[in-house]
């Protein structure tokens, strides 16, 4: 599905804080988290893309809510709406939109976990068992705070773990690409690398960073 981009839907980020969203959403905690058992989850999709990882959390959270297990369907659903927010890798200022926008309606945004659900993703980020995953929570866990400095730690280690998926075949491409496409490579090195700019003193890049530029680089 493409990306439809409202402008309404974009978020300054300038600040080191987000302003509370006005739509409420029930809060997982990681008691929830913990009992989802993500990595049976994603056990399926250990070398997919992104967006079979989406489809998968989704799938498992309706199976969740159709047994009335209302606690794991929450988190599954979390994590998979997570999952589905667009990002713009050549957009360092917005890096971040609604992928759907419709009727009036719009799917996650960054703004719509702040506060204290990004507090508490912040603290499991390093535990979740999927690279895209650990990606995406811990870019806009930071993203939403800056004070969320090991979320960021996180995602860049996992950016950089999947471009050398792409780069070694462990991870599959997107059905919608070529195999031999560089784009599943460029795309988390550049998130990869904006996060190394704000989180590290200039000239300051760390070692799998500048590894995996240069295995890029030798591809």
């Amino acid at each position: 599905m493409a990306d439809e981009t409202n402008e309404d839907d974009l978020v300054d980020s300038s600040e080191g804080e987000r302003d509370e969203p006005a739509p409420a959403r029930r809060l997982v905690t990681a008691e929830m988290i913990a009992k989802t058992d993500l990595g049976a989850v994603l056990a399926a999709v250990a070398d997919q893309d992104d967006d079979a990882v989406e489809k998968q959390l989704r799938a498992s959270e309706k199976v969740a809510a159709e047994a009335g297990d209302l606690d794991r369907a929450d988190a599954l659903e979390l994590f998979a709406s997570i999952m589905f927010i667009a990002v713009r890798p050549d957009d360092e200022a917005n890096p971040f939109t609604a992928k759907l926008v419709m009727d009036g309606r719009r799917s996650m945004i960054p703004d719509d976990i702040v506060g204290e659900q990004s507090a508490i993703l912040a603290e499991i980020v390093e535990t979740l068992p999927n690279p895209h995953l650990r990606a995406k929570v811990g870019d806009i866990v930071f993203y939403n705070s800056r004070k969320h400095w090991k979320a960021a730690a996180a995602a860049i280690d996992a950016y950089c773990e999947i471009a050398r998926g792409r780069l070694d075949d462990t991870i599959k491409p997107r059905p919608s690409r070529p195999a031999d496409s560089i784009m599943d490579v460029i795309e988390p090195l550049a998130r990869a690398t904006a996060l190394t700019r704000l989180t590290k003193k200039r000239g300051d890049i760390p070692d799998l960073v500048r590894q995996t530029l240069q295995a890029c680089y030798d591809a």
